[in-house]
């Protein structure tokens, strides 16, 4: 499974969003920090350093399931009754998709991901859902799906759609 967003800011709400502050964890003062170490709320240079900023095209790409629309939730209900059951739900709603059971989700996904037409062909490349961080688009993008990188980026620290998304999560960039 690859994972991408339509937008710079959607794939970086979905990797730094851990780097939130948490209301269970104590604040640990910043003075003090060993050399080279972030204080909580904070992404680092080595975060930083380690990744890159892909701009990816599907290659005939099929249909990609939205995972959001009613009409799929009336689907799958429909069709995938046999899962629901088996995670004992009667139907299924937005606030199911986008809730903490990543149970729910993976049983979903592998269900899509096993659909297949008469030539045995996989029905959809993926799945299009809305990040449950923020109103950002993103896609789960299944294996076997041709994906070809038309650029590259390193993640710099004045990188516009990161400063926007690590100021509204309140996490500082380094």
């Amino acid at each position: 499974m690859l994972y991408a967003a339509t937008e710079p800011q959607g794939a970086y709400a979905e990797t730094i969003a851990q780097y939130r502050r948490s209301a269970l964890a104590p604040e640990l003062a910043s003075e003090g920090l060993e050399p080279g170490r972030v204080p909580p709320g904070a992404v680092s240079r080595e975060w930083r350093a380690s990744r890159r900023l892909r701009k990816l095209e599907l290659v005939d790409p099929r249909p990609f399931i939205d995972i959001d629309a009613v009409s799929t939730h009336s689907y799958i209900t429909r069709e995938a009754s046999d899962v629901l059951r088996s995670l004992e739900l009667a139907n299924l709603d937005i606030g199911l998709i986008r809730g903490p059971s990543r149970t729910l989700t993976r049983a979903l996904a592998q269900w899509v991901y096993t659909r297949v037409d008469d030539d045995g062909l996989g029905l959809y490349s993926g799945i299009r859902y809305s990040s449950r961080i923020g109103s950002q688009e993103c896609w789960a993008v299944f294996d076997g799906t041709a994906v070809r990188l038309v650029d590259e980026l390193d993640i710099e620290p004045d990188d516009e759609a990161l400063i926007e998304v690590a100021a509204e999560m309140d996490i500082a960039v380094y």
